[in-house]
């Protein structure tokens, strides 16, 4: 089915405009006649769309709320609705509506494996920057040299007023779409965890499991254990702002996950550097590979040594934390993204 004209400039916008694999997608997301007056309209609040549109305020905003708790637009403060900027933002957010059906699911696993590679190159070629970084496991420094920043996700998680945590986007559609392997390391716990008034955004839409600091911790020493890469996406520059607004915490395998899959089809840009990187000292290395088979981005070769290509690495630190001979440790660099 072709997507229909009110929605072909937000397909274009993720280079998709003739893609019938996302016609599919938009059709179970935007499947009210309201849906195509109402999306050219956005951004605005109800009055704004209301007055654009001729549609009575109380059925703009009825519909409005009802796409928001699809996951279809973005409810930001001050009640502006929007549409995700990035393919990804609409695929996590419509991804835990909980109820949306199979085929949904099924659609956006084809879409990512065949298609979501010219979405990168447009978000590439319209210079849409990530929001989302590594963050180092803490297990992997000293006691001595541990951040306790927005560098830090223990230090993160202890600064949150609110935590929540939702199914992983990645892994429900893997699963549904009978794609995730019977040995990812997640496991069957939700990793995915959010703060502040993204938090509280997901509560709002009945669909988030409010965490204690303390529950949150155990998540983030669970994950580490088994080898989970630390992502966070916040918007802004200030740490008190993006606690504020709120950070999305993904603790991501390498089976499932669409960040780390971004970096393998070659757009590294799409996932920050952590700010470390592996240091490799020769004369301890036994070249046993317990590192290669740990590394989540395929960033470590072995023959009677370890030998680290670190503009594949973002600097997770697992490697450090599977070394039997403690041959690898990590340092700090000039790439950090803590801007």
């Amino acid at each position: 089915m072709p997507i229909p004209d009110a929605l072909k400039a937000f397909a274009d916008h993720f280079g998709l405009r003739d893609s019938e694999t996302l016609s599919t997608i938009f059709s179970i997301l935007y499947d009210h006649e309201d849906d195509l007056t109402i999306l050219p309209a956005l951004p605005g609040t109800t009055e704004d769309i209301s007055a654009k549109t001729g549609l009575p305020a109380e059925r703009v905003k009825e519909e409005l709320y009802r796409l928001a708790r699809k996951g279809a637009v973005i409810k930001m403060p001050k009640g502006v609705f929007m549409l995700p900027h990035i393919l990804l933002e609409l695929r996590d957010f419509s991804a835990i509506w909980p109820e949306a059906p199979p085929e949904f699911f099924q659609a956006w696993q084809k879409l990512i494996e065949e298609e979501y590679t010219k979405a990168l190159s447009k978000q590439r070629e319209l210079g849409i920057q990530s929001r989302s970084r590594t963050l180092l496991i803490q297990e992997a420094v000293p006691s001595e040299g541990r951040v306790l920043d927005r560098n830090s996700l223990r230090q993160i998680i202890k600064d949150a007023k609110l935590i929540t945590t939702v199914p992983c986007p990645c892994r429900l559609q893997a699963e549904i779409a009978g794609k995730r392997p019977s040995d990812c390391p997640a496991g069957d716990k939700s990793f995915c965890m959010q703060t502040g008034k993204m938090a509280q955004a997901l509560v709002n839409r009945g669909i988030a499991t409010v965490l204690s600091t303390e529950e949150a911790l155990e998540r983030i020493d669970e994950a580490s254990a088994a080898g989970l890469v630390h992502n966070v996406t916040d918007f802004v520059d200030d740490y008190k702002t993006a606690s504020e607004i709120g950070m999305s915490i993904c603790n991501c395998c390498p089976c499932c996950c669409i960040l780390l899959y971004s970096v393998y089809k070659g757009f590294p840009e799409i996932l920050g550097k952590s700010g470390y990187q592996p240091v490799l000292n020769p004369d301890d290395c036994i070249g046993c590979g317990e590192c290669e088979d740990r590394c989540p981005f395929n960033a470590i070769s072995t023959d009677d040594i370890a030998h680290i290509d670190l503009e594949k690495c973002r600097g997770c630190g697992n490697c450090v934390t599977v070394c039997p001979e403690k041959a690898i440790s990590m340092e700090k660099t000039a790439d950090r993204t803590d801007r």
